[in-house]
């Protein structure tokens, strides 16, 4: 079958170009963080079955983690939107072991959920529902004490999980910030 053969090919040229642009960098400037981009899934799960994720995609991971290690670079993360779940085990094979936005959104993603599954092997940025920045202090209030295990914990940057909405006022964001910021662990 030509489709899967030409998506691994294809995974292996731009990890092999991802690779030799580190190369070019790591010698010059210390890596503390590599970032990746795959909006592979949608609102009911990813857009590729995931045992062809962990054959097509996963050894192109792989290749970029261990690039990235091979220069002292330990956090590796991916962007992706939607319902995740299904292809985490698979990125944390690969080396990738951040994970972004985990969005709350329409499919109520649970980054709790995903901790307690994978452990602090599993660190995430995002996680914190960004309509309560839109309801205003009490719901902001109730989401930072729903997420507070998960920043004691370590491992968890506490972002709203994706980008603010257009009707969030510029004082709720503020006032996110501020309590944020106040807190310490």
């Amino acid at each position: 079958m030509i489709f899967p053969d030409f998506f691994a090919h294809t995974v292996d040229v731009i990890s092999d170009l991802v690779c030799w642009a580190i190369d070019q960098v790591a010698p010059k400037v210390k890596i503390d963080f590599g970032w990746s981009w795959e909006d592979i899934c949608f609102r009911t799960g990813p857009l590729i079955q995931p045992d062809a994720f962990a054959k097509l995609c996963v050894p192109g991971y792989r290749k970029i983690s261990d690039k990235l290690r091979s220069y002292g670079c330990d956090l590796y993360a991916v962007d992706c939107d939607g319902l995740i779940d299904h292809l985490v085990p698979h990125w944390l094979d690969g080396g990738v072991n951040v994970m972004f936005p985990v969005e709350i959104g329409a499919w109520n993603a649970d980054p709790m959920a995903l901790r307690k599954r994978y452990g602090k092997e599993l660190r995430i940025f995002g996680g914190v529902d960004k309509l309560a920045l839109e309801r205003g202090p009490a719901a902001i209030d109730a989401e930072i004490t729903r997420r507070m295990p998960l920043m004691a914990a370590g491992g968890f940057v506490p972002l709203p999980d994706h980008l603010i909405t257009p009707d969030t006022p510029l004082q709720n964001v503020r006032y996110y910030l501020e309590r944020i910021r106040g807190l310490r662990f």
